[in-house]
C-alpha cells in the first residue's frame, strides 16, 4: 500500500521537475532561434557587417538575442569576433 503512495507520488515529482526544465529550456531555444534570425537578417541586409562563422554563432545560439546585438555592436565599432 505504501509502496504505491510513494511511486505515484515520485512519478508527481518527477513530471513536475520535466516540465519545469522543458519550459525553461524551450525559452531558451526560442531566444537562440530569435537571436540567430536577426543575425542573419542584419548581415544580409548590410546594416552591419557582421562576419558568420562558427564563433559568432555559437555567441548567437547561446546568448540568443543579446549576443546578437553584442555581435552588431562589436561590427559597427570596428572589433570583428
Amino acid at each position: 500500500m505504501i509502496e504505491g503512495f510513494v511511486a505515484i507520488l515520485l512519478v508527481i515529482v518527477v513530471a513536475a521537475l520535466l516540465y519545469y526544465f522543458v519550459r525553461k529550456g524551450l525559452v531558451l531555444v526560442i531566444n537562440s532561434i530569435v537571436g540567430l534570425i536577426v543575425l542573419f537578417f542584419i548581415s544580409a541586409a548590410g546594416i552591419a557587417s557582421v562576419k558568420i562563422d562558427l564563433a559568432s554563432i555559437l555567441i548567437c545560439a547561446f546568448g540568443g538575442l543579446p549576443g546578437a546585438v553584442l555581435l552588431i555592436i562589436l561590427s559597427i565599432v570596428g572589433v570583428n569576433v
